[in-house]
């Protein structure tokens, strides 16, 4: 005698919101079995979006991005296993660079450079494992 037995396996997936005390989404997000998954946008009191996120199991992974409320990318990191990993940039309110940097395991690592709102650098740091090594100051 042969028995043959099928299993499935659910998941529950709903949409999760947090929200700001003046009714405005604070948060939103899919949450699969209780853990966030995929795409997290976070969002000002006034509606714009601030922050968008990717996560993994609840662990943030790949692409972050952090806003400013007139929509300009404030910041860019990537992540893997919840800690900021490889090149990552800040930008002032206009768009141009302040921060060009690297993260290793979620800490500073190597050369960091930053920018004036002009463009220009105006000083470097080497970091190693988060730790400040050198620094110069470039006058301009």
């Amino acid at each position: 005698m042969t028995v043959f037995c099928n299993f499935m396996i659910i998941s529950c997936t709903k949409t999760e919101k947090s929200y700001y005390k003046n009714g405005q989404i604070d948060m939103e997000g899919a949450l699969i079995n209780g853990e966030l998954d995929g795409i997290v946008l976070g969002y000002s009191e006034g509606g714009e979006i601030t922050r968008r996120k990717i996560f993994d199991n609840d662990i943030k992974n790949g692409l972050e991005l952090t806003f400013f409320n007139n929509g300009q990318i404030k910041m860019k990191v990537f992540n893997i296993d919840g800690k900021a990993e490889g090149p990552c940039q800040f930008l002032y309110r206009n768009g141009a660079i302040k921060v060009n940097g690297f993260f290793k395991e979620g800490k500073k690592d190597k050369i960091q450079r930053y920018y004036k709102k002009n463009g220009i650098i105006k000083e470097e740091k080497i970091f190693e494992k988060g730790n400040s090594l050198r620094s110069f100051s470039i006058a301009h």
